[in-house]
């Protein structure tokens, strides 16, 4: 095995193993976020895809509900936009798809990002709000 394939397979984007989990499934915890009253007055929302260029809307919350195509990289490189999203009030976590007709497997699948993503953005000092489908 090389250093670099050694690196690839131990590294905790490919493991997603780093956050404490629950049920048969080890599904991630989001943890708790604490808001003041202050903060949830005035709720107002912004687009994970209209954040690139924002700079006058800090004080809305992020939300994720788009197409998955839209918000895909917060799952694949989730780092490059920690500093983008500490600035906002709070993320909600990314909602991706959960059609009842799709195949079960991909349901937890996608359920299990939605609880990653979450407790990632949790664990860099975002606020978060979980999502449940």
């Amino acid at each position: 095995m090389t250093e670099e394939n050694y690196k690839y397979r131990t590294s905790d984007l490919f493991l997603r193993n780093q956050f404490e989990g629950t049920g048969e499934f080890n599904i991630p915890l989001i943890p708790k976020s604490n808001f003041s009253n202050e903060e949830l007055l005035d709720l107002l929302l912004i687009g994970f895809d209209q954040i690139k260029n924002d700079e006058n809307n800090f004080d809305r919350m992020v939300h994720f509900f788009l197409y998955d195509y839209k918000f895909e990289s917060i799952w694949n490189k989730p780092n490059a936009y920690v500093e983008k999203l500490k600035k906002y009030k709070a993320v909600l976590s990314p909602d991706f798809s959960m059609y009842i007709e799709m195949n079960r497997t991909l349901q937890l699948y996608n359920t299990f990002r939605n609880r990653w993503c979450g407790a990632y953005l949790a664990r860099k000092g975002i606020k978060v709000i979980p999502t449940v489908n």
